[in-house]
């Protein structure tokens, strides 16, 4: 009886350790899936390439406004963009859920682009696909559309 006791005692304490860490390992990730966005955010705004490519697949695809870009052309817009302009953006209020090896996201952009002549303020909803590929999130896919106020 004392053996069945401590087996069942044994099993209960390992499965309350497994649920407490994959509780914290869901939290860990949550965090870092936030991050990671915040440093998506940061590096379009600055046009720093390293940065992006570092955070996102080799196949990352953004879909903007009925347009679609990879890396590549990303980095060619972000150059055009911000050659004679700044920006800010930040997300906003992410609401994430992860999968096994799948998250996904969507939030709004807050920020601005300064021209010489004006500042005009970013009102953008995303949307965000993210792959978990050896043992970290990378940004697989970005979807972004203007908000309009009707």
């Amino acid at each position: 009886m004392g053996n069945a006791k401590n087996i069942s005692y044994f099993l209960s304490v390992a499965f309350f350790l497994q649920l407490t860490l994959a509780s914290c390992n869901s939290s860990n990730d949550q965090s870092t899936l936030e991050s990671q966005l915040t440093n998506f955010s940061a590096a379009l705004a600055k046009g720093d390439t390293a940065t992006l490519r570092a955070l996102c697949t080799a196949d990352f695809v953004l879909l903007d406004e009925g347009k679609i870009y990879d890396l590549n052309q990303l980095f060619a817009s972000i150059k055009t963009a911000l050659d004679s302009n700044s920006m800010t953006r930040k997300p906003v209020d992410p609401k994430i859920t992860m999968r096994d090896n799948s998250a996904w996201a969507y939030y709004k952009v807050s920020g601005e682009l300064r021209t010489k002549t004006q500042t005009i303020p970013l009102s953008l909803l995303e949307s965000v696909v993210l792959d978990k590929t050896d043992g970290g999130w990378k940004i697989a896919q970005v979807s972004t559309m203007s908000i309009t106020n009707d």
